[in-house]
Parts: C-alpha cells; structure tokens; sequence
C-alpha cells in the first residue's frame, strides 16, 4: 500500500530549482549517482549543494523482530549498469532466505529509494526493516557532532536530539557513538536493536530524522513513509531511517519507496515538503 502511494505519486512530487549560491542562476542538475562496486553504497555527488558528494548505505542491513535476515558484510553486489535517467539497481538472492532489490532514483534534490523484498525462506517474518544510510562523507557543512541540529518527530512537533537521553551499554568503545530512536507503535523492538545495548528511552512518533546545515539553510533529511526506528551515529554524523514492510510470510513479496531528501530550505521547509509528499507520514499532534 504504502509503495502503491509512493510509485503513483512519484511524477508529481516537487523537485524544486535550487541556486548553489547565493546570486547564481538555479541549477538543474540531477544528483549523480556512483555504485561502489561489490558493495550495497552508493556516492551522491549533489550539485546543488556544490557537487559534496554523501554516501548512501541501501540497505546495511535486512532484519525483523526477530533478529537479522541479511547482513552485508562479505555479502557482493553486482549493480546493473546506471540508466539513462541516471537511477541505479541492483538485485541480490540469499538462496532459502531471501530476494530483494534496490533501485535508487535521483532527481535535483532528492533520491528515491525503492525497495522489494521477497521471503524464500520457509519462515515468516514480523516487521521486516531496511537499515538504509544516508552518510555526509564529503558534505562538511552537514556533519553535526553534537546534534545540535539534527531533529526527530516528537509529540508530534520536531524535537532536536542534542535533547534526547542516550544509552551507552555497548561492549565495544565506538558503540558509545550509536544510538537508537524506536517508534512509539512498534513494541517489541527488534532484537537486531536490542543487540546494540544503545536504544534512547526518547522515542520517536515520525519516520524522519533531518540534519540542518551549519547555517540552517539547507537540509539532509532520512525518511520513510512510516519507520520502525531511527538511527544515528556520531563517529560519522550518519542518519538513518529504517522503512518497515509490515510482516511478509514465506513466498510473499512487498515493496516500498521511501526518500533521501538533499535541498534547500529551513526546518519548517523540510517538514512541509515531507509531510507533503508523505501525508501518510504525519504525526498526530498533542
């Protein structure tokens, strides 16, 4: 359903023509997208925001409530080769376990991230997740350390995240760095999460997580239509937004498109244009 809204409406969606600087002409270029080969990221080169480029991480990881169904260490992806419009792809098959692809849609300002999943397995599945990153490699002025301008859904309001409590139970040093946000509706979480020892008591009631640039004019957003957590870490300044599709049973299939969001704008921008692409995204205020 949630996929049915997205393809049906993704003609229609704003792009938006957006200046690099300020006094210069807008430019329309499409963000570009460059697989890495064997592995499931993807570098974003943005003109928009002067050619900085971001990696995309679609997905690290596939699980469910109850744990992992695929984790992308030692794992290749053989990407097909880009498309006219500059979308990538790809497809992978875990015999007895899983298939899914990924095909990832640029646009000036924004990539879609389209997703289908099938279970092959014998099992079904509860709350089936992508673990999607959306990661500021070489976009300086996005890389907030201290979350001073990074927001998440609460109480139906944005809520900045330097404001949430953060639990740092993980037995390696650079798990101290990590942090989970769940959705308020899903209960129990995923023991994909609780493995981590590092989930917020501050939970979420939305499907983004956004990034304001240093000087709040623009805005790096990690969206779904509807999310079963968000995720961030500080080591790196990621965000991430995991897109749930509902419980899949042995040989069914689901899909869903959700969206990285790269453009220009202030908060209040950000939310009106997600909420606008998204209604089904909205939380109900208090």
């Amino acid at each position: 359903m949630l996929c049915a809204f997205a393809c049906a409406q993704s003609g229609t969606r704003s792009a938006g023509a957006i200046p690099a600087e300020k006094g210069e002409a807008p430019r329309m270029e499409k963000i570009s997208l460059s697989p890495q080969k064997g592995k499931m990221n993807t570098t974003a080169q943005v003109p928009i925001f002067g050619n900085q480029r971001f990696s995309l991480g679609i997905p690290e990881t596939i699980g469910e409530q109850r744990g992992i169904i695929l984790n992308f260490p030692g794992v290749e992806i053989d990407w097909n080769p880009p498309e006219e419009s500059g979308a990538v792809s790809y497809r992978y098959v875990a015999e007895g376990n899983v298939d899914y692809s990924v095909r990832l849609v640029p646009d000036v300002d924004f990539v879609d991230v389209e997703m289908r999943v099938k279970n092959i397995g014998e099992k079904g599945w509860r709350e089936v997740f992508f673990f999607n990153c959306l990661n500021p490699t070489a976009a300086p002025a996005f890389k907030d350390w201290k979350l001073e301008r990074t927001y998440m859904s609460k109480v139906g309001k944005p809520f900045r995240m330097d404001g949430t409590t953060r639990m740092n139970e993980g037995p390696q040093p650079f798990m101290k760095t990590l942090q989970f946000y769940v959705h308020e509706k899903y209960d129990p979480v995923s023991k994909f999460v609780q493995g981590f020892r590092a989930t917020s008591p501050d939970k979420t009631d939305g499907s983004y997580i956004v990034t304001m640039s240093e000087d709040g004019g623009w805005y790096m957003g990690a969206t779904s239509p509807k999310s079963v957590f968000l995720f961030n870490n500080l080591d790196r300044c990621c965000i991430h937004s995991a897109p749930t599709f509902g419980d899949i049973g042995p040989g069914e299939e689901k899909k869903v498109t959700a969206r990285l969001y790269l453009g220009k704008g202030t908060l209040v921008d950000f939310l009106k244009r997600y909420f606008t692409d998204f209604p089904e995204a909205k939380p109900k205020e208090e």
